[in-house]
């Protein structure tokens, strides 16, 4: 089992860093548009 959170680990260290970003531009953006109503 630790083995396999290690790898998941590794894996998911290198890919979300785009993904997040993204998302928080995401978040940030709807963040905006509810504060205009």
């Amino acid at each position: 089992i630790n083995e396999l959170a290690s790898t998941i680990n590794e894996g998911f260290s290198f890919v979300p860093n785009k993904f997040i970003s993204n998302r928080l531009r995401f978040v940030a953006y709807i963040k905006s548009v509810i504060d205009e109503f």
